[in-house]
């Protein structure tokens, strides 16, 4: 009997069994094990956040209050929130809850299509307002002022 009072086969378990639980541990922290592999269908759906996501039609919003992250594609809307993939065609509601890693690599694509479109958009805006700015300068310069008496 060597610790404390425990045969050497009982210590031999009990550190088998505090590695296996600290894995365990470790995967939930992680949200899945390191082996976890997309099923046929959270796939397709994750190709179907993806293509639609690229649709210069579709309609991006982002919930900092909810963590959601909204895309509507005429009838078709698509929903991430947390872990959880929501897939909404009029009809139907597909649900699908994606390891962590997965919906923190679709929320950097929704991330940077969002900046991407904020860019384009801030673009528009000042070269419409250069514009403005020259039509006022122009029309300024073509106003008469009258001469000041004394």
């Amino acid at each position: 009997m060597t610790h404390f009072g425990f045969p050497p086969s009982v210590v031999t378990l009990r550190r088998k069994m505090f590695v296996f639980f600290g894995r365990m541990a470790k995967n939930i922290a992680e949200g899945t094990g390191s082996n976890y592999t997309l099923s046929e269908n959270e796939k397709t759906a994750v190709r179907i956040f993806e293509k639609c996501l690229a649709l210069e039609k579709s309609e991006l919003l982002d919930s900092p209050s909810s963590d959601a992250i909204y895309i509507k594609t005429q009838e078709i809307v698509i929903v991430l929130k947390n872990q959880e993939l929501r897939i909404i065609n009029g009809k139907y509601s597909y649900d699908f809850n994606l390891p962590p890693d997965q919906c923190g690599k679709m929320r950097k694509r929704f991330d940077a299509e969002s900046e991407r479109r904020r860019k384009i958009m801030e673009e528009k805006i000042i070269a419409k307002t250069k514009r403005s700015l020259q039509d006022i300068l122009s029309e300024v310069n073509e106003i008469s002022f009258p001469e000041e008496t004394l």
